[in-house]
C-alpha cells in the first residue's frame, strides 16, 4: 500500500541515485543560509519555540541538499530546533569518534522553494516521497510523514494528524536512525 492510496514506485535505480547524491554534494557550491534565532519555549506558536536549523549529521545533509539540487524550482529543505516536537532531542545516533547525533539532527522537512510555509506541490512532494520511502541505502528511515499517513520502522503505515497543521499535505517529514 502506498502512502494515502497513492502508488508508491521507484523512480530510477538505487545504485544511480546513490552516485548521483554523492557527485551533487560534491560538486554543490552553495551554503545553508545562518539559521540560529533563540527558540521562545513558553511561545504558543510552534515556529518561535523551534526556528529554522540546517545542522544535520552529514548523511542527512546529503539527501538533504540533493532534493535541493534536484528539484531547485520545487523543493527546499530545513530543520527546527527540538524537531521534531517533544522527540528533537533524544538521541538519534553515536559516531565512533564520540560524537552524537540527535533527532533534530537526523530529521528534515521538505518544504516548496521558499522553505518553511511553502507547500510543496502535490506531484514533485509524491515523487520526492516516492525517492526518500525507496532508497534501500543507509541512513535508513525512522519514520515518514505525508498526506496524512505516516510510516515508521516499528509499526509500518497508519493515518497521521489531527488538523491541517499535522496532516503534512504541504510538506514531507522524514527522521532517520
Amino acid at each position: 500500500m502506498g502512502c494515502g492510496g497513492f502508488s508508491v514506485t521507484v523512480i530510477k535505480p538505487v545504485t544511480e541515485l546513490d552516485r548521483e547524491r554523492s557527485e551533487a554534494v560534491a560538486q554543490s557550491t552553495w551554503s545553508w543560509p545562518e539559521a540560529q534565532e533563540d527558540p521562545i519555549p513558553d511561545s504558543a506558536i510552534y515556529q518561535y519555540r523551534h526556528p529554522i536549523r540546517y545542522v544535520w549529521r552529514p548523511n542527512i545533509e546529503v539527501w538533504s541538499r540533493w532534493i535541493v539540487d534536484t528539484f531547485p524550482w520545487a523543493a527546499w529543505c530545513n530543520s527546527y530546533y527540538e524537531h521534531p516536537e517533544g522527540w528533537g532531542f533524544e538521541v538519534a545516533s553515536t559516531d565512533d569518534d564520540g560524537t552524537v547525533w540527535y533527532n533534530e539532527n537526523t530529521s528534515f522537512d521538505v518544504w516548496g522553494p521558499q522553505g518553511r510555509n511553502d507547500p510543496i506541490g502535490t506531484t514533485v512532494g509524491q515523487q520526492i516521497f516516492d525517492i526518500l520511502f525507496n532508497d534501500p541505502n543507509p541512513p535508513n528511515i525512522n519514520w515518514i510523514i505525508w498526506q496524512r499517513w505516516m510510516w515508521t520502522r516499528a509499526g509500518g503505515w497508519s493515518p497521521f494528524g489531527t488538523d491541517p497543521f499535522s496532516w503534512h499535505e504541504d510538506h514531507i517529514h522524514v527522521t532517520y536512525l
